[in-house]
């Protein structure tokens, strides 16, 4: 046997047990997230809103001369804040867009 095959050998040898306890890493920690099988079954009250408890972002409205860029950018780090009806995202808007705006809808832009 030449020294080219034992180091060919020895590779697929080494590959093989990293696969092998990688597999067996693999079963061991699959094997913790089971979906119970015994004990009672419970209820939980519901959570109500979430939301409420959640921290809340307040972006900054538009800037008086900001440019085109500012304005974009703002508006779409408004849309973060999603408060009362994304009020701070409507000051970006034209006034009447502003009011006829629906944020939980698709938009498509076209280039």
């Amino acid at each position: 046997m030449t020294s080219r095959a034992r180091v060919r050998g020895g590779r697929s040898r080494r590959v093989g047990r990293l696969a092998a306890v990688a597999l067996t890493m693999l079963l061991a920690v699959g094997a913790c997230a089971q979906i119970p099988t015994a004990g009672p079954v419970g209820t939980s009250k519901d959570g109500g809103s979430v939301i409420g408890n959640a921290p809340q972002y307040i972006p900054p409205g538009p800037q008086p001369g900001a440019g085109a860029q500012a304005v974009i950018e703002g508006f779409f780090n408004a849309g973060s804040g999603y408060q009362n009806d994304f009020t701070v995202a409507r000051q970006f808007l034209a006034p009447a867009n502003a009011v006829s705006w629906k944020p939980s809808q698709r938009t498509l832009v076209y280039r």
